[in-house]
């Protein structure tokens, strides 16, 4: 079993893990609390200690009589030397008391890597100004702010893996990008095509123009001019509302309310283009299976190869030649045939 425990200024937490028979670590239990009165005073050595004794406490009945060490993982590296230090107060000699009890082991991980114990330590609702309810600026992420609201319109990069700007917010007004789309496409050939087709035939499948825009079953038609795609895609995928959603989650978005020629393959390409995406999002397909040798092989003529060569001229009325390598001894036959064989006729 393993133990993962982290404290922060307002919070203690832990974990509780197993190992199962295939290595994989597997978490059964959470713990979290918040400190009390005299406890926010304690120093950095005491809360991780605090941590600990509260973690244990909480799981004796899982914990107490356990045949294996039990892994103890903390990001306080003094905690490693804690049951070998000759001088503790009254508080850490009654701690020291009660895990004695335990076959547990200390471990240290650097803090960097607890992210699963950041979740538990360091909510933002945790950080509050004396009795009042709003939060301080500690540990804090609001969704909007005055600086989201304010900024203009941006323009989205792709097939760059520049490192992202520190305004993250974009404004996404749908009316100027239609208008934008109403403008630009009066100057597009292929909205210019379409919409004589349509007055001169009165109908024509699918399209229609309304508003100055073109339509197709009901979706606005974007022209492939300026950054207008590139807008779009960056309006459903990185502003704050969109959420960052995969590949096919975003054409659907997309696909609500747009349609051009490409789209799915350029909202593809952006996605690859992302970098948020990229250091927070993790393959979700199965593991891609082992390399296997060929079996070795014992006799000639036990394992073969074949190919064609085709399209060569006339000789006998043949115009192809079958290819057969033994794969042992790489022995040839060279087998003269047709270029319209079959399969059947190949067997």
């Amino acid at each position: 079993m393993t133990v993962e425990t982290d404290a922060s200024d307002r919070a203690i937490a832990g974990i509780l893990s197993v190992t199962t028979q295939d290595n994989e670590i597997r978490p059964i239990a959470f713990f979290s609390h918040s400190l009390q009165g005299a406890e926010k005073n304690y120093n950095t050595h005491n809360k991780e200690l605090l941590a600990m004794f509260e973690v244990f406490k909480n799981w004796c009945h899982f914990l107490e009589g356990s045949g294996e060490v039990i892994n103890t993982v903390t990001n306080h590296k003094n905690l490693e030397y804690f049951t070998t230090l000759k001088k503790l107060s009254c508080q850490q000699a009654r701690w020291a008391e009660f895990l004695a009890q335990f076959n547990m082991r200390v471990c240290f991980r650097p803090g960097r890597l607890g992210s699963k114990l950041d979740a538990l330590t360091r909510r933002w609702d945790l950080y509050t100004d004396g009795d009042g309810q709003e939060p301080t600026a500690t540990n804090m992420c609001p969704i909007f702010d005055s600086e989201h609201l304010a900024e203009d319109l941006v323009l989205a990069r792709m097939g760059t893996v520049e490192e992202p700007t520190a305004t993250t917010g974009v404004t996404m007004d749908s009316k100027a990008i239609d208008g934008d789309i109403a403008a630009i496409g009066t100057g597009d050939d292929f909205a210019r095509k379409i919409c004589g087709q349509i007055k001169a035939a009165n109908h024509l499948e699918g399209w229609m123009e309304q508003d100055r825009c073109l339509l197709f079953c009901d979706h606005i038609y974007v022209p492939d001019e300026g950054m207008l795609c590139m807008q779009i895609i960056c309006n459903h995928h990185d502003h704050t509302t969109a959420g960052h959603f995969r590949e096919t989650k975003t054409t659907e978005l997309i696909c609500r309310r747009y349609h051009w020629p490409g789209l799915r393959r350029m909202v593809k390409d952006y996605m690859r283009s992302c970098t948020s995406c990229a250091c927070t999002k993790a393959w979700c397909h199965k593991p891609y299976g082992l390399l296997k040798q060929l079996p070795i092989l014992i006799r000639p003529w036990e394992s073969v190869s074949m190919d064609f060569i085709e399209q060569l001229p006339a000789s006998d009325g043949f115009t192809a030649i079958l290819v057969v390598v033994d794969r042992l001894t790489k022995q040839l036959l060279f087998i003269p045939t047709f270029d319209t064989i079959d399969a059947p006729q190949v067997a």
